[in-house]
């Protein structure tokens, strides 16, 4: 038997789908009883639609690396378009985050 019969792939459902069923995902971890202190296991925990609230709940504050650890959005342009690639959109996500999109130039 090969593995694509043991497990087929799937789609995940787009987010929009994720929020027709739950538009509010810290109210259901806070139906679930989830809080600060406890550990917690999101399995099968595909796009993560649920981990930020969890994380919220347990940490009682959202979570990232540390100041210094991070890379800033400039390094990592520096470090990113060498490597053949552009970026195309920066998305601030705060408070801690921010996302880059790059995309391959082609030569």
């Amino acid at each position: 038997m090969t593995q694509d019969r043991l497990f087929p792939a799937s789609a995940m459902p787009d987010r929009d789908w994720w929020h027709t069923l739950w538009p509010n995902p810290d109210r259901v971890v806070r139906a679930l009883r989830i809080g600060q202190g406890m550990t917690v296991i999101d399995l099968g925990c595909g796009d993560g639609y649920f981990t930020a609230a969890i994380a919220r709940q347990v940490l009682g504050q959202q979570r990232g690396p540390k100041t210094e650890m991070r890379m800033s959005p400039e390094q990592t342009r520096t470090m990113v378009e060498p490597a053949g690639f552009k970026l195309e959109t920066r998305v601030e996500l705060p408070p801690y985050h921010y996302g880059a999109i790059f995309i391959r130039i082609t030569a």
